[in-house]
């Protein structure tokens, strides 16, 4: 079951190092979520060198087992194979934990693991998990249905209310019986919970 969607924006890249002695890089981002098929590539920059803008954006279904996002930065060669410029392995928790977008620079490192220069990217993590607002009181209302006024035990609990009772239930003469509490949904419609079961 999928966790949620986590959309990559691939911005840019700074201080790039250089991969070629006598041009400037052609710089591009393969963007993958380890764990999965899920693999994108930015188109490539030529003659950018030391630093390149994409702004290209990358959509990823997540699953919980997803914990981060590997980014390469390639220079792109014609006449052999391209170099790999830096990698930046992203840890995603912050972003599943973030509301909103999350616009951040990250480090780049070589193959040797030294500094190769910067990412920037924007995570936007959105789930797919219900919203759990209410849930204990709309659990309770679909079990037990509104309460039965002017009766105590099983009787006020039991099987569904009639037809129109929940949508108009009459006031209580002396309140709410023992155990119940009243609440509104979000048109303003009083609906009733036994907090006692």
């Amino acid at each position: 079951m999928v966790y949620g969607s986590l959309s990559v924006t691939v911005v840019e890249a700074r201080n790039l190092k250089s991969a070629d002695t006598f041009s400037k890089n052609d710089p591009y981002v393969k963007v993958e979520l380890p764990g999965s098929t899920q693999k994108f590539k930015t188109k490539h920059h030529s003659g950018a060198g030391s630093a390149a803008r994409w702004e290209e954006q990358f959509k990823f279904n997540v699953m919980a087992e997803h914990k981060t996002l590997q980014l390469e930065v390639y220079d792109k060669d014609t006449f052999s194979s391209d170099d790999m410029l830096g990698l930046s392995m992203v840890v995603l928790d912050a972003a599943f934990r973030h509301t909103g977008p999350l616009d951040s620079w990250y480090p780049l490192n070589d193959k040797k693991n030294r500094p190769a220069g910067e990412i920037r990217v924007i995570l936007v993590f959105e789930s797919s998990e219900p919203k759990q607002e209410n849930h204990g009181a709309v659990a309770s209302m679909a079990k037990y249905g509104a309460p039965t006024w002017g009766t105590t035990g099983p009787a006020a609990v039991s099987g569904p209310p009639p037809p129109g009772y929940a949508a108009a239930p009459p006031p209580p003469p002396t309140g709410l019986p023992a155990g119940w509490q009243m609440f509104k949904d979000p048109n303003g419609k009083p609906y009733y919970v036994n907090s006692g079961t």
